[in-house]
């Protein structure tokens, strides 16, 4: 059971970084509820005037073009997926065997392609730090090599997008943007105490899944934005 929200330090997050957790936890609520619970209601206000205060210019990728870039890496891994059931079923039994190890790689993970992009690019990081700790003739012999080489080109040009992207849109804050921002941060913290004291006295399936939704989103912001990070330049703004 879920009885705490894992602590975000703010400080030490760059503009890009705050602005993309929040709007990725105000997509974990509405994904999370039928409607909106009480407790997110100031803390989504306060996210929705954020994000209309900074008027942003999508002048490096446009939201069509990091959608299909998105697109893409989704393909890719739907690709892998497809393909590794079907090479479960090879008539070769050395290829099935194959098969069956990297599937079994594979299928610890959860389908990421339907998930906000600051968890779904984490679940794809990890799989693909797992997949390439398999032997080399492992994937060889079940031909598979050519498919984990896609999925990660592809997840690896949607972050670098989505790192520069966010970047160029965070750059453009203006005096009321900031104070938009400062206020949705502290929305955030309240409906984070307001979160864990419902996980403490009353406890419903929504929240718990809302917080471990919101945890899992935390730690795997971290790989989105290092991943990011490095494709910049390793630069933060």
């Amino acid at each position: 059971m879920v009885d705490k929200i894992v602590s975000v330090s703010f400080r030490l997050m760059g503009q890009d970084e705050i602005y993309s957790f929040l709007d990725d936890v105000a997509q974990q609520i509405t994904g999370t509820f039928a409607e909106e619970p009480e407790f997110a209601k100031e803390f989504m206000q306060m996210q929705s005037a954020y994000e209309e205060a900074l008027h942003m210019d999508d002048t490096v990728f446009s939201v069509t073009d990091l959608a299909a870039a998105d697109r893409e890496a989704d393909s890719a891994w739907t690709g892998l997926n497809m393909y590794l059931k079907a090479m479960r079923m090879h008539p070769k039994a050395d290829v099935r065997d194959a098969a069956e190890q990297i599937w079994g790689v594979f299928n610890r993970h959860e389908n990421p392609t339907s998930l906000p992009y600051a968890t779904e690019y984490g679940i794809m990081e990890r799989l693909l730090d797992d997949l390439h700790t398999l032997p080399e003739d492992v994937l060889n012999k079940a031909n598979a090599s050519v498919w984990i080489k896609e999925l990660d080109e592809k997840c690896s040009l949607f972050i670098q997008m989505y790192a520069l992207r966010i970047k160029e849109k965070a750059g453009k804050v203006s005096g009321a943007a900031k104070t938009a921002r400062l206020a949705a941060i502290d929305a955030y913290r309240r409906m984070v105490t307001m979160i864990e004291a419902l996980l403490l006295v009353s406890p419903t399936e929504e929240v718990e899944r809302l917080a471990t939704h919101l945890n899992e989103l935390i730690a795997n912001r971290q790989i989105v934005f290092q991943k990011g990070r490095q494709a910049c330049g390793g630069s933060k703004s």
